[in-house]
């Protein structure tokens, strides 16, 4: 049987695993593939290997293992491309896409997966969409153990291979410590946070500390930006006085946290005031924790505290030293 038959014999066998396949997550018809299924007209591995340009390397190093586990388990040639390589189209060939890549099918799987969930930011799939394989994150910083779950688990031998067939779906959701977190009802994760470009290391520490919870306990990234490096959006958490919107004045040792709207004010007399301010919302989101409850900022939220001069950060030579030791 010469070459171009066998090739069309191949693409209507796999033609006929996808539509045999079930929709659904992880689910399908048992199909087994063969080595002759696997080959492409030039000898290499049917499924060229293509990663978004910017990957980190710890992404690069997973894409190598994933090439050389397909290698040593298929005795084949694998080519591996940066999505940037114009040498190699993707227009109705078989490819393996790893991260956010130029191809449609890598839009479409990153989609499918940030809507599979509001809180989604440690969350990662494998899934099959037309010829492609795609593996992405939503954080590009858990992309690496995607690879390597795909590694692990789907190239071993030609059974777990058979596997990836159309309308396959694995979608990774990472376990979240607590409920959530919600200002005048929307996500938390709809926010970002401004701060004014004078800022102090005193409040600084512990806005860090915060927006550092909301990642670890919600799968929340707020995001923190310099109030004249940003344009303004709708949800905003300012932070001090601001080029936003005009601020209460307070005394010294006083702070204040108001949600005006879909802005939730940040404000304190002083950097020790608002890094008590930090404190403050710090200690209600371990409350929330201890509790197994969501934690929510109200809409029309308003709540005034004072510092407690017996703990924390003192002010000292322009804040750069804790003012109770040398």
């Amino acid at each position: 049987m010469n070459k171009m038959k066998l090739k069309s014999l191949t693409a209507l066998l796999i033609a006929i695993v996808m539509l045999l396949s079930a929709c659904g997550t992880g689910s399908g018809a048992k199909v087994r593939l063969t080595e002759n299924d696997i080959i492409g007209d030039d000898g290499y591995f049917l499924y060229n290997i293509i990663y978004e340009n910017d990957l980190s390397d710890d992404a690069n190093q997973e894409v190598r293992n994933l090439r050389e586990q397909i290698k040593e388990s298929f005795d084949i040639a694998v080519r591996a491309r940066a999505d940037s390589d114009n040498s190699v189209s993707g227009d109705g060939t078989y490819e393996i896409l790893i991260g956010n890549t130029n191809r449609k099918e890598s839009e479409t799987a990153l989609k499918a997966l940030q809507d599979n969930r509001e809180i989604n930011l440690n969350d990662w799939s494998i899934s099959v969409v037309g010829k492609k394989i795609c593996v992405v994150a939503v954080d590009s910083n858990w992309l690496p153990k995607a690879v390597r779950y795909l590694t692990e688990n789907f190239t071993g031998n030609l059974a777990d291979l058979s596997k990836l067939t159309e309308n396959f779906s694995y979608i990774y959701e990472a376990e979240l410590k607590g409920k959530g977190m919600t200002i005048g009802g929307v996500s938390a994760s709809e926010y970002i946070l401004v701060a004014s470009k004078e800022k102090s290391r005193v409040w600084a520490t512990y806005m860090e500390q915060f927006v550092e919870n909301l990642t670890e306990n919600y799968n929340c990234k707020v995001e923190v930006f310099k109030d004249t490096l940003k344009e303004a959006q709708d949800y905003e958490i300012l932070v001090g006085t601001t080029n936003r919107m005009e601020q209460e004045e307070l005394d010294y040792k006083k702070f204040k946290i108001e949600l005006k709207g879909t802005k939730l004010l940040i404000s304190g007399g002083s950097n020790e005031a608002l890094g008590a301010a930090f404190l403050y919302l710090i200690e209600q989101d371990k409350n929330a924790l201890k509790a197994e409850k969501a934690f929510e900022i109200p809409a029309g939220y308003s709540y005034t505290g004072e510092v407690d001069t017996s703990a924390g950060y003192q002010m000292a030579w322009h804040d750069e030293f804790n003012g109770k030791t040398l």
